[in-house]
């Protein structure tokens, strides 16, 4: 689905371009007088246009005349558009969240969640049910009263939809809002038949790559050890003694490699089920 909107959204962009360049737009700025003839980029309070001489012009918004701000807001609303990608998250935070999702593959570490909902009636004693909903994110809109939309990226956190298990929280009466940011742990418990993610508020302790096992170099030369992550292309390994040393992953075997990042990418897309 998501594969097919963005081409048709891109194609918006291109149509708006062309119906910007179709009906030159007249505004003075700093003395000067230009004939808009095209809405090149809207970034912050900031506007570019392209003039029929064939200049481009960066102004702030407010001095637009109210036809063309109509324009750089329906400008801004495609590209936003075009530019979100799974779930409403746009490419911006989607790039940060890949970024995120490698790091947490190749370290092990939980990934951080954003809740906000109520709070079941019916919590378990060992933490409190959540129902977590777009719905009790807060809706802004723009000058016309139309909805933006959400945004699903907050400190970090990704939201999380749905019913959650929230362990490490302080009780809350039923049908409370709340907002939490938590760690997943990647555990899913079962609550009257269904798979509920459990979350934590407590940091979580980093899992392993592998346990023990031989490692080769690139010389023949073998060692066993685990491998518990890998930061910038080295990994941190740990002897049976409990000591622990860094090592280049590219010094290894092409074999070894090839299961190192086997390893990471079932990591990474487990990590990505979780979304």
């Amino acid at each position: 689905m998501c594969k097919q909107i963005i081409p048709l959204l891109i194609a918006m962009l291109a149509t708006t371009a062309v119906i910007h360049s179709a009906r030159p737009e007249r505004f003075s700025y700093k003395g000067k007088t230009y004939q808009v003839v095209k809405i090149i980029d809207v970034k912050g309070s900031d506007v570019t246009l392209r003039t029929d001489k064939g200049e481009q012009v960066s102004v702030p918004v407010r001095f637009l005349s109210f036809t063309l701000r109509d324009k750089a807001e329906e400008f801004l609303k495609a590209k936003n558009a075009a530019a979100m990608t799974i779930d409403g998250i746009a490419s911006v935070d989607a790039r940060n969240l890949e970024l995120s999702l490698m790091q947490a593959a190749r370290e092990g570490t939980a990934i951080k969640r954003w809740i906000a909902g109520t709070v079941s009636n019916e919590s378990p004693e060992d933490g409190i049910l959540i129902f977590s909903s777009s719905t009790a994110l807060p809706v802004k809109f723009d000058r016309k009263g139309n909805p933006l939309p959400q945004n699903r990226v907050k400190k970090s956190a990704i939201f999380i939809e749905g019913v959650v298990l929230l362990d490490g929280s302080r009780r809350h009466a039923p049908n409370t809002l709340v907002e939490y940011f938590a760690w997943d742990t990647g555990e899913r418990v079962e609550i009257k038949s269904q798979l509920v993610p459990r979350l934590t508020l407590k940091p979580q302790d980093p899992k392993a790559l592998f346990g023990e096992r031989p490692w080769t170099n690139s010389d023949g030369k073998t060692l066993t050890a685990a491998l518990l992550s890998i930061k910038e292309k080295t990994g941190q390994f740990q002897r049976a003694d409990g000591s622990r040393f860094a090592y280049p992953i590219g010094k290894l075997t092409s074999t070894d490699q090839q299961l190192i990042e086997k390893a990471v990418q079932q990591r990474l897309k487990k990590l990505k089920s979780t979304l």
